[in-house]
């Protein structure tokens, strides 16, 4: 016979602790998949463990996890030898990223174009400025950093959390190769009709034209391919997809 509960009875298991708003492990990802998107790693390089939590002023486990997340991403691969490795690319992977970019990215700029605002125009001219003039210094951290701000700024206007995923993932891939032309001494000359075709992208959406806005963001993505493509050497030899 099943006895009654008393009203005075305790649980049968404890409480759940409460969460932080972020662990260590987040954060140490958040600040690796930073880097991936901003350039800051080139295909080949990598990835020293303890060299990482020493920078980042925490202790191994977090990285190692994050790492792994990434891993399992394909953000980062894992060698036979454990070691984790910024993935090369091919031209045939490339070719693929680049292709999907440009349908997901333009979608996400007629998403945003649907929800412009004042602030959104105004942070996109900020960013733009802020490029133009790191490039006049030819100095390519502030270059790509305010790169992808732009992009980043103009897709999560869109907001489709679920866009914004998928374009990060394949920046996470791309991201690698953005340094590329600047170690080849023509950062500038790949970067440098950037600004203008963010300024399309801007008036565009001060007009409210989602298409026109599309188009530009595809000729911004479609301009830098070109030089990659031309560029042979950039690419390994084998396709690891």
């Amino acid at each position: 016979m099943i006895q009654p509960v008393r009203g005075d009875a305790k649980p049968s298991r404890q409480k759940l602790q409460r969460l932080s708003k972020t662990t260590l492990q987040d954060q140490a990802y958040e600040e690796l998949k930073d880097a991936l998107i901003g350039g800051q790693f080139t295909p080949g390089d990598v990835l020293v463990i303890r060299q990482l939590a020493i920078e980042m002023g925490t202790s191994i486990m977090p990285v190692r996890d994050a790492l792994q997340r990434l891993v399992a991403e394909r953000a980062l691969e894992m060698l036979p030898n454990r070691t984790v490795q910024v993935p090369l690319i091919t031209r045939d992977a490339f070719d693929k990223l680049t292709e999907i970019r440009l349908r997901l990215e333009a979608l996400a700029t007629e998403e945003a174009a649907l929800r412009v605002t004042g602030d959104l125009i105004a942070a996109l001219r900020e960013q733009n400025e802020a490029m133009m003039g790191a490039l006049r210094e030819e100095d390519a951290a502030r270059a790509l950093e305010a790169n992808k701000s732009f992009h980043f700024t103009l897709y999560r206007a869109s907001q489709s959390e679920l866009l914004i995923a998928y374009i990060e993932s394949l920046w996470l891939r791309i991201g690698p190769l953005l340094k590329t032309p600047w170690r080849m001494a023509e950062g500038y000359a790949v970067f440098d009709r950037a600004p203008d075709t963010h300024q399309l992208v801007i008036d565009a959406l001060g007009r409210r034209d989602a298409k026109r806005a599309a188009a530009a963001i595809v000729k911004d993505i479609s301009d830098a391919a070109d030089w990659y493509r031309s560029h042979s050497n950039v690419f390994s030899g084998s396709d690891r997809e």
